[in-house]
């Protein structure tokens, strides 16, 4: 871990994940916050998927799109998924 400052997300840095997930703080009683995945889209926002999978077509949980402004990392939206 010592030697890949991109873990555990390839392409942002532990340290920025670290400051993106307490982003997260002001909606955690508003979402499932079981994460399942995140993504490092184009200009370096975030795409955090929580819920659950219950099988292959099955499942639910929540997407946040995080971006990075002046004042630090931001949740900019919230939107619920099932399948």
């Amino acid at each position: 871990m010592a030697d890949n400052p991109f873990w555990p997300v390839f392409g942002l840095p532990l340290a920025e994940w670290q400051a993106a997930l307490g982003a997260l703080k002001p909606v955690l009683d508003q979402i499932d916050n079981r994460l399942l995945e995140v993504r490092v889209l184009k200009g370096g926002s975030l795409l955090v998927k929580t819920g659950e999978v219950l099988g292959g077509l099955n499942g639910r949980g929540h997407r946040l799109w995080l971006r990075k402004g002046e004042g630090g990392w931001e949740v900019a939206e919230v939107t619920g998924w099932s399948s």
